[in-house]
């Protein structure tokens, strides 16, 4: 579900952009290349819910981000008219 997110709404494009250490970025990136998340709780020795919530953190600062870039294109585009 949390990978569906992901890709449906375009977040990777924003692996680069987000406010996000780039451990918690590793991460998501091989959870998106098809890793699942025991296997990374396993291989960063963190529990599995540590490895959902660093999932969530991720979509929840992309989510932020668009949410200021269209804020910021309608006010520009407001003030245009």
């Amino acid at each position: 579900m949390l990978k569906d997110t992901i890709v449906q709404n375009n977040y990777m494009e924003l692996i680069d952009t987000v406010n996000v250490s780039e451990r918690n970025k590793e991460i998501v990136k091989k959870y998106i290349a098809g890793i699942k998340m025991k296997a990374l709780s396993e291989e960063y020795n963190v529990s599995y819910e540590r490895i959902r919530a660093i999932i969530y953190n991720y979509i929840w600062h992309c989510s932020h981000y668009k949410k200021r870039i269209n804020k910021k294109n309608l006010i520009c585009r407001k003030l245009s008219k």
